[in-house]
Order: C-alpha cells, then structure tokens, then sequence
C-alpha cells in the first residue's frame, strides 16, 4: 500500500470517526448495531471506531445497558468530560465565564472585572486558571464588541492595548488550546442561523449599533471584517449630516422626558425602518432581527408599516424582537465550540 492509499484510508477513517462521534450528540446512548445502521457503515467497522473512542476516553459504556432478552447489549455514549470549552464574552468593562462539556452542560459559571490598561494580561490569566481547574479544555469561546478579522483585533475602543492585537495567537500561545474570537452580535445571529438561515439582526448597545448578517446560515464579515458595522451609517437629523450611532443618541437625548416618549418611539421607528431598508436594497433578508432598542412584539406592526413607506411591501422582511440576549449569547459562543468538535 503506497502513501498515497495509507492517507486516503486515514481520511475515510477519521470521516466514519467524526460521523459516530456526532450521531452519537444528537442521540443520548446508542448500541453498536443501531450505529450501523443510522450510519449505513458495517459492524464491524462501528466495532472497531468505537473501541479506538473508548480507549481515548471519548466514548463510555453504560454501566446499566439492558437489552429485552438474551445477553445485554451495550450502550454506548459520548464522555462528556471528555473534553471542555470556555465560553465568555466582554461586556461593560466585565468578562462572562461559561465552561461547559462536551454536550452542552454547564460546569462552572463566572464574571470577571477587566480594566482597560491591561486587559490582555488579565484576560490571559483568567484563562489559564480556568484551564488549571479544567485540564480537559479545548476550546476557547470569545466574543467582542468590536471589530475583529481572523483574530486581530482592529477595532475596540475602550481597551486601546488590544487595537491591532492578534489576540487569537496571544491566547493560543498560552493557554495551547484552539481560540476562536468574534464579534458580539455575529455571535448571536450564529445562535439564529438554525431558525433564521438568512437574518439581519440589528443591536442597539454602549450607544453604538451593529449588526449581524447571515446568509444561508453563514456570518458575513466582509473583506476588513466590517460587515454590518453601522455606526457611521449615514442620516440626517433637523436638517444635518449625522451617524446612525448619532441619529439613535439625538432621539434619545431630544425626547427623554416621559411626555415625549410617543414621539421618541416613532422617531426610533423610522430610524430603525431606514437602516432596514439599506439591507433590504443590497441583501433582501426576509427576516430582521432587533435588540435594546427597548422595543417589544407590539412595535412590529408600526415597524412594518414604517419600513412600507419606503419600500415596495412585498420586499418587506418580518420584524423580530429578541430581548433577551444573554442566554443567546452563551448559546452562539457554544455552538461555536461545538461546530470545531464536530469538525475534528
């Protein structure tokens, strides 16, 4: 056999791998016989993977595995300490820890104070004790409210020492483990991509604007990363030349009493509706998601009918409110981790 042939058996051999290993985090415990046949490989083939995944570690027995008669057949499932991922992402001067194993449970939970200055020390520190307490960590989970390409940073304001950081490189370096950092909202929509395989989501925080963009359940990031950065969309306000980021400030500072608050919603309506219909022109998404607006079900009608006055309504996507963000957030950090399990 040739080196040609050894490396294409080894390939079929790591696919028949994966391809277990995946059926068996979709379907709690699994006999060697139900393998085969869901995956359409022999027996002896799921025999033979399967013992290499428990010899690793990967792969456990049942200790209760029960058949209805005869010799008990065994049942197997995924260890899932096996391997672990640390999920966290910054948000106002705070890092939010999640670790979790390899089917999604949560370990341990944490919160962390970062102050700008040295932020990447303490990051970094934060890190290695989570692996320290957790030896079986794989994977490391961040999100950022910023720009990020192929783990540079190159756009996040309030912490000046990571401007131009390969934070990617940093943090693999030290912690030996795979590191995968992404902007916040694409964060999100990558929890959505299930649900909403082609989304804008839209998110309002820190004053500052931002979108995620999916397209057939891919996060677009554009040739500088930009994709979906809105801050210096441009408006008019009275008159003048102002930022979307401006525009949304100028609503909330003109009409903060609460008598104005009628005229502060339909302003930010039509904001919203126009930064809208600049993704509708270029990308035709039929759904758009929006967060911290302070905006509820009840809105998206007007939304509809705001957007409507711009556009032809049969372009028109289907507004969406999605106020809680948090649990959405750790959840797109985690199926980050779990997509790079499922590929390896």
């Amino acid at each position: 056999m040739g080196l040609s042939d050894c490396s294409h058996f080894d390939q079929i051999r790591q696919q028949n791998r994966r391809m277990i290993r995946n059926l068996m985090r979709h379907i709690p415990q699994l006999g060697k016989a139900e393998l085969a046949d869901i995956s359409g490989l022999s027996f002896p083939t799921v025999s033979a993977l399967l013992n290499e995944l428990c010899q690793t570690g990967e792969v456990i027995v049942l200790p209760d595995s029960t058949s209805r008669g005869g010799r008990p057949a065994e049942q197997f499932t995924l260890n899932p300490l096996f391997q672990a991922a640390a999920c966290a992402y910054i948000e106002n001067h705070e890092l939010f820890i999640r670790v979790c194993d390899v089917l999604g449970n949560i370990l341990f939970e944490d919160r962390k104070r970062l102050d700008p200055g040295y932020c990447d020390e303490q990051l970094k520190n934060i890190l290695l004790d989570i692996k320290t307490k957790y030896p079986v960590l794989s994977v490391v989970c961040l999100g950022m409210p910023g720009v990020i390409v192929s783990g540079q940073v190159t756009y996040l304001p309030d912490y000046k020492e990571l401007q131009g950081l390969d934070l990617q490189s940093f943090l693999k370096k030290a912690l030996l483990v795979h590191v995968s950092i992404e902007n916040d909202v694409n964060v999100l929509v990558f929890a959505e991509r299930e649900k909403w395989p082609d989304l804008v989501h839209i998110f309002y925080g820190t004053n500052c604007p931002g979108s995620g963009i999916l397209l057939d359940g891919q996060i677009v990031h554009g040739s500088s990363g930009c994709a979906g950065e809105l801050e210096y969309l441009p408006f008019e306000y009275k008159g003048h030349a102002i930022t979307f980021a401006g525009k949304l400030s100028r609503i909330a500072e003109d009409y903060r009493s609460p008598e104005h608050s009628r005229k502060r919603k339909n302003e930010l309506i039509s904001c919203i509706a126009r930064a809208a219909a600049s993704f509708v022109c270029v990308i035709n998404p039929p759904d758009i998601a929006l967060s911290g607006f302070d905006l509820t079900d009840e809105d998206t009608p007007d939304l509809g009918l705001a957007l409507a006055k711009l556009l032809p309504a049969a372009r028109c996507p289907v507004f969406h409110i999605v106020n809680e963000v948090d649990d959405l957030y750790q959840s797109g950090l985690l199926q980050i981790a779990m997509d790079y399990w499922k590929s390896k």
